[in-house]
């Protein structure tokens, strides 16, 4: 009849909880979204942000640049604190009081925030909203509670006991420096209190004060019997230890004082935060008060002020509404703002024992959650979603596959953000509010996407709504004028508060139709301060060839591109071996996905540079699922020096890369790609060749060899020029490699001019090939700042390879990029080369080039440097075409160079497809894809066997194996 309920179910914490929407799947199973302001809501594991968002308590150990949350999953279990204490233990002891209205306590650490134990036992009214440590006895601390007056413990807060002073609520506590007896509280209306013996007794020293609220008590270090009180109606002085109060107040334009501050350094010098009218300055013990908010926002609050009496910084929360931000003041005049964008301040504390460390207490904020229960009204799963301020959820949408569409209002400028289209929050840093959109998966353990949607003003997600093709419509109502929008039904926005409706189209899964000797270049946006990362699909479509493909990694932190390495797409296999390297500043990482229905088990082991093995193992990787690790961390556990190699074997194919990473003389990370050799293809006995060689002028080459055989190897390294490596000099080096281990040749980079060329790698009689990587560095005033690898090749007639030009590349602009190419003739008569372009789109550029390669001789080249490519229009993205009549065939190589925001030169392989090579109709992978948090990923597809046209789709996916979308451009 309708009448009956089926189940009822609660979920919240100490705090309001609201749900804001909900939705039900076609199994019945019930989603909601809505804000919680509670640290303790309740969250199940595994979720994408299991602990509360809103700090409450803040640290930073670099003068404000930087801060951490170090509330919420440390310990604290409220999320609202009104106060901070450090006692001079060593180390300092920090002491924070909690008020969540019904609930509230005192909490302890002793690490300086990082984990919290609670230290409240006693206390009658745990609302704590004042605390003071007495400076000679650490161990002792009065707490100032809401309605049940001053408490004391004598043992760091295992134990407290009542004081006299009761049924008041106390707003402030301060401990005379000298005589530290005498304790002043503070009240709410009830004046103000003094204690001689440790607060076993107390006198109200009220005479001279008015009746509003005290928000701070400070004491003149070198008089203690000069006070300062701060009131609701202006400032109040003693110079008698609190027998009469005077008005201090001259000069102020708000008698609303909040925060009170006093230089230890110079007594007369005191700082007053107001409600209104941001920070006033004395220099004469309160007689006068200037104006002292330079930098501020107009009409700021002060809620909080401190100083570090060590470097003479100031410090003050700042903010309207429930919105806070640190700022900070070298001289208390001009201020500027700290990376800390938070709810609500309340007090601000220094560590005293080591300077540039600040600590900061919130009320909290509130953060959006989503959760779900199943069809009888069990709890599936529920998470936080959200950033240091407020956020909270608005609306819900479910599609076919259970991914959940969330989009609500946040004003956390640290909302987590992951492959989002607007990375940044627009409203800047004031109390203002964006719309966000996050897409999360069906168990709520991957964050898809989730973005900022706003502009410098108001902006409020109200409604989403999901179609077929997983695209999801996001309504709401924006108050920005700069509230990005494309054809807009009107080109202006007349309304103080106007509707917006947008799409946010699914990027896990790109189409692409790729015309005869074109080509497709994406690249994802990289503007989170999080990282996404996983594995990318290459699915051609039923009876179309595959493409050829390759994913350039670039790292760019602090807007400065530091390194890149290019991967080819590769084809699953169940067994493989790479060279491992790991050292104090190398390390090798390997990344695995499998791409089955169901779950692979991996066997490995490590091999010495002798050929013994250690370090077996076995992991188990999910299905769909993919696994990126340095080989020291776990499930491998290398141990911390191997120069040897790493094997695989996997129940079922998996697609496998390998990156080595090299720590420069900066602290730089550099990355190398390094090939996977397939055990079940037999090794050749064939020549190899390297195509490029660089020696000297700040330039070495290394030679690594891996064996993926069970047989022993040897043979030579001939170089076409002459090169020293361990002392000696010439141009061939005997090699030989252990069963299943690895060899390495380095050139000593010290000759002048440089050096360059080919090089082959020439097995003995009845040897076979090792798999072969020439790795070249370049060395700038000391400083390795680029690396890059140069696979071992066989010569091919023909070659196509991604060609790219942009920016004035031959003035060394910064920023500027172009493809260069290395060609190695290994036979005993010159060859005559020819190159085409075409564009991305496979159209000819009208321009071919001729080039002559000497016999046994390479020529190097960057592309507008090629004989009829010199007037190539930048910028320009195509297909490069390397051909030769000759039947010895070329080697080839692709090199592009960069210059980066300072000028470093930064070099990347990119890889070229031999025509000889057959263009597969299976899927293929690229194994790792990094954005954000500095990183982007470029996905380049281009036919690169025979002329013909490809299509098919290039999928997104999560390391749990669930779609990704990936903003591109």
């Amino acid at each position: 009849t309708g009448t009956a309920s089926v189940y009822s179910q609660f979920i919240r914490g100490t705090r309001d909880d609201s749900g804001n929407a909900i939705a039900v799947d076609a199994a019945g199973n019930v989603y909601v979204a809505g804000e919680t302001s509670s640290i303790d809501f309740t969250t199940t594991s595994g979720v994408v942000q299991s602990v509360f968002g809103g700090g409450p308590a803040f640290r930073s150990v670099d003068a404000g640049t930087n801060w951490s949350a170090t509330g919420s999953g440390s310990g604290i279990t409220r999320s609202s604190l009104y106060a901070l204490a450090i006692a001079s233990t060593t180390p300092p002891t920090l002491y924070a009081g909690a008020d969540d209205e019904a609930v509230g306590g005192v909490f302890k650490s002793t690490n300086g925030g990082v984990t919290w134990t609670s230290a409240g036992s006693g206390l009658t009214d745990a609302r704590v909203h004042a605390l003071a440590a007495d400076p000679v006895a650490p161990a002792t601390i009065y707490a100032g509670t809401r309605s049940a007056g001053v408490f004391k413990t004598t043992d760091s807060g295992t134990n407290w006991s009542a004081t006299p002073l009761t049924m008041v609520s106390v707003t402030a506590l301060a401990v005379d420096p000298i005589t530290p007896a005498n304790v002043y509280a503070g009240t709410e209306n009830s004046g103000a209190y003094k204690s001689t013996n440790g607060g076993a007794s107390w006198t109200s020293i009220s005479s001279g004060l008015p009746s509003s609220d005290i928000s701070a008590v400070v004491i003149d270090p070198l008089t203690p019997a000069t006070l300062y009180a701060a009131t609701g109606t202006g400032i109040y002085k003693t110079t008698n230890g609190g027998t009469n109060w005077t008005a201090a107040s001259s000069g102020l334009f708000d008698s609303d004082v909040n925060a009170l501050v006093l230089d230890p350094r110079n007594p007369n010098l005191l700082f007053a935060g107001t409600n209104t009218f941001g920070v006033f300055r004395s220099t004469n013990g309160g007689n006068f008060w200037f104006p002292a908010s330079g930098g501020l926002p107009g009409a700021s609050g002060v809620t909080a002020i401190t100083i570090d009496a060590t470097t003479g910084t100031f410090y003050a929360g700042v903010g309207e509404a429930n919105a806070g931000r640190v700022y900070k003041s070298s001289n208390g005049i001009a201020w500027t703002g700290t990376g800390l964008y938070s709810a609500r301040l309340t007090s601000l504390v220094v560590d005293k024992t080591t300077s540039n460390v600040v600590y900061a207490a919130s009320v909290g904020g509130s953060d959006a959650f989503v959760a779900k229960w199943n069809a009888v009204g069990s709890l599936t799963f529920s998470t936080y979603l959200g950033g240091y301020r407020d956020d909270e959820a608005n609306a819900i949408a479910i599609d076919s596959s259970g991914n959940i569409y969330v989009a609500g209002t946040t004003s956390s400028t640290n909302f987590p953000v992951v492959s989002s289209l607007q990375s940044g929050f627009g409203g800047g840093s004031g109390a203002v509010s964006d719309a966000f959109v996050a897409k999360l998966d069906s168990s709520a353990t991957v964050q898809a996407y989730a973005s900022y949607l706003g502009g410098d003003s108001n902006d409020f997600g109200r409604g989403i709504a999901v179609d077929s093709s997983g695209n999801a419509y996001v309504v709401g109502q924006t108050g920005s004028g700069n509230l990005s929008a494309t054809l807009s039904v009107t080109s202006a926005r007349p309304g103080m508060l106007d509707a917006f409706v947008a799409k946010i189209a699914d990027t896990s899964n790109i189409a692409y139709s790729i015309a005869v000797r074109a080509g497709r270049s994406i690249t994802s946006l990289g503007g989170s301060t999080g990282i996404a990362t996983g594995y990318a699909r290459i699915q051609p479509a039923t009876g179309s060839a595959g493409p050829s493909g390759l994913a350039i990694f670039s790292y760019r932190p602090a807007g400065i591109l530091l390194s890149e390495a290019a991967v080819p797409a590769s084809s699953p296999i169940s067994s493989g071996r790479i060279y491992a390297e790991i050292s104090g500043t190398v390390n090798t990482g390997l990344a695995l996905v499998n791409p089955n229905s169901s779950a692979v088990t991996l066997n490995f082991y490590f091999t010495n540079e002798s050929g013994a093995n250690f370090g077996s193992g076995s992991t188990t990787l999910a299905a769909n699922s993919q696994t990126a690790h340095f080989l020291t961390d776990p499930p491998f556990n290398s141990g911390p020096t191997v120069n040897g190699t790493f094997t695989f074997t996997a129940s079922a194919p998996v697609a496998a890369i390998a990156i080595r990473g090299l720590t420069n003389e900066r602290g730089e990370f550099l990355m190398t790609t390094l090939p996977v050799a397939d055990l079940s293809v037999a090794a050749g006995t064939d020549t190899l060749v390297f195509p490029y060689f660089a020696d000297g002028d700040g330039w070495t080459t290394q030679i690594v060899m891996v064996n993926p055989t069970d047989d022993a190897m040897a043979g030579s390294i001939q170089f076409t020029d002459t090169v020293t490596i361990a002392a000696q000099t010439g141009t061939s080096f005997t090699y030989s490699i252990p069963a299943r281990s690895s060899n390495k040749l380095r050139t000593a980079g010290t000759t002048s001019p440089i050096r360059t060329g080919f090089v082959r790698m020439v097995p003995n009689a009845t040897n076979r090939a090792p798999s072969g990587l020439g790795i070249f560095s370049y060395r700038k005033s000391g400083i390795t700042v680029t690396e890059a690898g140069v696979p071992a090749f066989r010569a091919s007639m023909a070659w196509r390879l991604y060609a790219e030009s942009s920016g004035n590349f031959s003035a060394q602009q910064a920023g500027s990029a172009e493809t260069g190419i290395a060609i190695a003739n290994s036979s005993s008569s010159s060859v005559t080369v020819n190159f085409e372009l075409t564009t991305l789109s496979g159209t000819s550029t009208g321009l071919t080039g001729v080039e002559t390669v000497p016999a046994n001789g390479i020529i190097a080249k960057f592309l507008r440097q090629i004989a009829g490519f010199t007037t190539l229009p930048i910028p320009f993205q195509g297909v490069m075409r390397v051909s030769t009549a000759s039947p010895a065939g070329i080697s080839v190589v692709g090199l592009r160079g960069r210059y980066n925001e300072r000028g470093d030169f930064l070099i990347t392989t990119t890889q070229p497809n031999s025509e000889s090579t057959p263009a597969s109709g299976s899927e293929q992978f690229f194994p790792h894809f990094a954005d954000g948090s500095g990183y982007t990923t470029q996905f380049i597809l281009f036919n690169g066997s025979a002329d013909q046209s490809s299509s098919g789709s290039l999928r997104f996916f999560a390391s749990s194996g669930q779609p990704l979308s990936l903003p591109v451009r």
